[in-house]
């Protein structure tokens, strides 16, 4: 008795709270996924370049594959954790104050992060251009006036991982259960399938782009993103959970070539004195404008349309904006870093 009273407080205060803020949740919370968006890309473009920096010629495009498989692995342990803390907790204690402890837990990773990012020395190639005295005290201006093919081409690049990895990872749990009716547990079990596999997939087309080149797995794969995504949101289906999982991979399946592979070519179409900046750049618009709204759009569009594979529809213009990119981008393999 005491605890149902208990519940029906924090049901009541939750709904206090929704009532005092209004329409002001919302827009805090896209406004918070803008925030991160752009926290997020400017050190994963710096993360990037060091990565390409350092390694071999011959094997850049597997290394910095390792790069993307950390968002895959990211995913992977926040789906992971939020499985574990839905299936372990009430709605009630979830909504009132228990979806909080993933965010406490990953408090400590920040600290981590700052330190790695204070102690670790600059790579031989810009150690090279700080020797000439060649460093450019205006990295940004600089980069939008003389390197501005490159960064368009980077943001088209980098435009359907945007919206592939939110509609894909972020927003398909939400969206296997608010539309479609899934059980949350198996909507997010689904979603975990397929970013296992979706890792697994990484390191293999990471190692091919060192073999066939950066272009034809970035061609092939966005035009199967455009393709493929439509067909594969039918499968989504609540009474066949196989049906489900085999969507979500097909999805995964034709988006990992290019994931895998478009880091390196970025990096690789950049100059040393301008590659950090023109990476963050070319990632942080992309990721803010397509991947931070993604949600609220695929949301939209499902209302507004009434079409419940309508999400379909904006990965598939993502991924004729990549396809364009990588139309207008030439082959790096060769070249290596400028």
């Amino acid at each position: 008795m005491i605890r149902t009273d208990t519940n029906i407080t924090r049901a009541h205060n939750s709904r206090s709270s929704y009532s005092s803020i209004g329409l002001a949740a919302p827009v805090i919370l896209t406004a918070a996924r803008l925030v991160q968006g752009i926290s997020v890309g400017g050190e994963y473009g710096g993360a990037t370049s060091f990565i390409a920096e350092y390694a071999p010629p011959g094997r850049r495009g597997f290394y910095t594959g390792w790069q993307t498989f950390t968002i895959g692995l990211a995913l992977l342990v926040g789906g992971g954790v939020a499985s574990i803390i839905t299936a372990s907790l009430s709605t009630e204690d979830l909504r009132a104050w228990d979806w909080r402890l993933p965010f406490f837990a990953g408090l400590p990773l920040g600290f981590v992060g700052l330190y790695l990012r204070l102690k670790l020395e600059e790579t031989p190639h810009f150690a090279s251009v700080q020797q000439t005295a060649a460093v450019e005290r205006a990295p940004l201006l600089t980069g939008l006036r003389n390197e501005w093919k490159p960064i368009l081409i980077g943001m088209g690049l980098i435009s359907a991982p945007s919206a592939c990895i939110y509609i894909y990872y972020i927003y398909s749990p939400t969206y296997l259960s608010a539309v479609l009716g899934f059980k949350l547990a198996d909507a997010q079990r689904a979603n975990l399938y397929s970013l296992v596999f979706y890792c697994c997939l990484l390191p293999f087309f990471a190692h091919l782009s060192d073999v066939l080149g950066r272009r034809p797995l970035m061609i092939a794969s966005s035009l199967a993103i455009m393709l493929v995504t439509y067909p594969a949101f039918h499968l989504l289906d609540p009474h066949d959970f196989g049906k489900t999982v085999a969507g979500l991979c097909l999805m995964s399946i034709v988006f990992a070539p290019h994931s895998a592979t478009a880091l390196c070519a970025m990096a690789e179409i950049m100059p040393t004195k301008l590659r950090y900046t023109g990476l963050s750049v070319s990632l942080n618009i992309p990721v803010t404008l397509l991947g931070g709204t993604a949600p609220f759009i695929a949301t939209y569009l499902v209302s507004r349309t009434g079409d419940l594979q309508s999400p379909a529809w904006f990965v598939t213009g993502a991924g004729l904006c990549t396809l364009l990119a990588a139309l207008a981008y030439r082959e790096t393999l060769r070249s290596g870093l400028r």
